[in-house]
């Protein structure tokens, strides 16, 4: 299997038709080596699903898989080869780790560690309001796990709930970060607008009808009027997270983009 290297991104995905992207099932194999077992969850761009790496004595991962429309996007595969060959060099206890990053012109995947644990979405969905103790655990190592991937020249731009894992052993597992920005501007060729990001990522992903990507309670209103990109959303994310997670709901609501 070819490793990222910028001279070999591409690799078979053992004929996967192209429109069953996003209906991979227990059994297929994906890039000769990756054994479907589960679809996990839809993320921003991407379905995730869990699979055994038989080339690592069938190792549970992580595969969030993209659609063929940007596997063929040369410059989108471009910019996310650069963001995860940025996060190869975060090794983080509170990071979820990125192993590879594979494409051909039917699909484009990133192949992850696989967290056993549970969203902090799903956490709060079942306890809502956190004690201080924990809201403040988790705070301070999702803090530690953001300084790990700004020190790397990352900016997480979609810090939430659903992207901060709780290990089965109570530990933060941050993931899903710096893809944004890779399929920023792109689809099938066209700039992206909310509405399309909205159709794209099948939850409310966006602001208005500019390249605004990102989960509207956690973005700030220098990107959202200016499209300022920085260390300091992460941070503002982090604090209406903290927020979130002791009063049971954000700062304030948002109505979907119609």
């Amino acid at each position: 299997m070819d490793t990222l290297d910028p001279q070999t991104f591409l690799v078979s995905s053992s004929g996967i038709p192209s429109a069953y992207w996003n209906k991979l099932r227990t059994g297929d194999v994906l890039f000769d080596r990756y054994l479907v077992q589960t679809r996990l969850g839809t993320g921003a761009f991407g379905i995730v699903y869990k699979c055994l790496d038989s080339g690592m004595s069938n190792l549970p991962v992580a595969i969030k898989v993209f659609p063929a429309s940007i596997a063929r996007e040369e410059s989108a595969a471009a910019r996310l080869h650069r963001e995860i060959r940025s996060a190869f060099t975060i090794d983080h206890n509170n990071v979820a780790r990125f192993y590879d990053c594979l494409r051909d012109d039917i699909v484009i995947a990133i192949i992850m560690e696989f967290v056993i644990g549970e969203t902090l979405e799903s956490i709060q969905g079942r306890k809502g309001k956190l004690s201080a103790e924990l809201v403040a655990t988790y705070m301070l190592q999702t803090a530690q796990a953001l300084d790990a991937i700004h020190s790397a020249g990352i900016v997480h731009r979609d810090l939430k709930p659903a992207n901060i894992l709780i290990t089965n052993e109570g530990f933060v597992k941050i993931t899903d970060f710096g893809l944004a920005r890779s399929f920023e501007g792109m689809e099938d060729g066209r700039s992206l607008t909310a509405r399309s990001v909205l159709s794209l990522s099948g939850a409310a992903n966006a602001t208005h009808d500019s390249q605004v990507v990102g989960t509207p309670q956690y973005l700030t209103p220098e990107y959202i009027l200016n499209g300022t990109i920085d260390q300091t959303m992460d941070i503002y994310a982090l604090g209406i997270v903290g927020y979130t997670l002791a009063a049971g709901r954000t700062p304030w609501e948002t109505k979907d983009v119609k």
